[in-house]
């Protein structure tokens, strides 16, 4: 699951301003103070707006699952993902899509050095450990990551 989250953060933040431009938008309603991050205080008011009952253990979870960096809020990226998770990667060519942005030296596998790169570039503080993320998600245990 880490690593869908990094891969849909990541994605998010290459996107072109366009495309999310109504993400933008419930964002900026949902942050009433500005500041750029939404709380779990902002979540649930904006929920309650939408007279939507709300379990305050969920959000929680929901709020930890989001919550990329572990800061307690989530920032732009970390909601433009979660937006983008729950209905882009729904599809196969979507998928196939974000693993051929994250294989960078289109080799067919994601290496440690590429997913290193795309934090960088990306400047994305994840607080993931490369190397224990790559162990989760390899299935034949050679260091990479495969699409199949």
């Amino acid at each position: 699951m880490k690593f869908k989250t990094m891969a849909m953060t990541y994605i998010a933040t290459q996107l072109p301003d366009k495309e999310i431009h109504q993400l933008g938008v419930l964002f900026e309603q949902i942050d009433t103070n500005s500041d750029g991050y939404l709380t779990l205080d902002e979540l649930q008011n904006a929920l309650e707006k939408q007279k939507e009952n709300t379990n305050l253990a969920e959000l929680k979870k929901i709020l930890e699952y989001v919550d990329t960096d572990k800061n307690g809020k989530i920032n732009y990226s970390e909601f433009l993902a979660c937006c983008l998770e729950s209905s882009m990667l729904q599809t196969e060519a979507y998928l196939e899509y974000v693993f051929k942005e994250l294989d960078v030296d289109r080799s067919g596998k994601i290496s440690k050095s590429e997913i290193k790169r795309i934090f960088e570039e990306a400047k994305l503080n994840l607080n993931v450990n490369v190397d224990q993320l790559i162990e989760e998600i390899d299935k034949n245990k050679d260091g990479e990551v495969d699409y199949r």
